[in-house]
């Protein structure tokens, strides 16, 4: 559930870029307001983009994490394991 919660808070962030940009080149301006407007949104939309970027390292962080502990995990089972296979008995065959 912690997963797809991160991944909707990804999706809202680049849905509210998208619609920014989009309410901005649509917007009945001139060039010099358009371009000082974008101007100002500039640090908000880098703001943005680094939490988008620190979100997703830290969710590939926490997925290598898991991964490398699970391998270690499974090779110490499999260390554990006989090297032989059990011998059976004719009782058991049957």
């Amino acid at each position: 559930m912690a997963k797809n919660g991160r991944y909707f808070v990804a999706g809202a962030i680049l849905g509210g870029l998208v619609g920014a940009a989009v309410a901005l080149l649509t917007a009945p301006r001139t060039g010099k307001e358009l371009r000082e407007e974008l101007g100002k949104n500039l640090e908000t939309v880098k703001a943005k983009g680094k939490d988008l970027y620190v979100t997703v390292k830290n969710q590939a962080e926490d997925l290598m994490d898991k991964a490398s502990d699970a391998g270690i995990e499974f090779s110490g089972k499999w260390l554990e394991l006989p090297l032989k296979p059990k011998e059976t008995s004719a009782a058991e065959k049957e």
